[in-house]
């Protein structure tokens, strides 16, 4: 499983990984995590609730958690704040 031909997506490298959230041509609202050392996708766990699918937003890590902010679908310019703590997967 991968995010294949997605544009207007974020993404985000840290530790060994790349994790990229949200597309224009997408409907999920996944982040999908590309491991560098074995080349391969796969979708993050996630406990916690998720953000809405959107496209044209931005992505951060500060620390162990990651943080999108804003973006957009067809119909809502986002403002909001997401995060995600690798220690708790929440």
């Amino acid at each position: 499983v991968s995010p294949i031909d997605c544009y207007l997506h974020c993404a985000v490298v840290y530790s060994g990984s790349m994790y990229v959230f949200g597309a224009r041509n997408r409907v999920d609202n996944d982040i999908y995590e590309f491991r560098f050392g074995t080349q391969s996708w796969a979708p993050l766990q996630i406990l916690g609730d998720k953000p809405s699918h959107r496209w044209c937003c931005s992505m951060t890590m500060l620390g162990r958690s990651l943080y999108l902010f804003g973006g957009r679908d067809a119909v809502v310019c986002y403002d909001d704040l997401w995060e995600f703590s690798f220690d708790s997967l929440v």
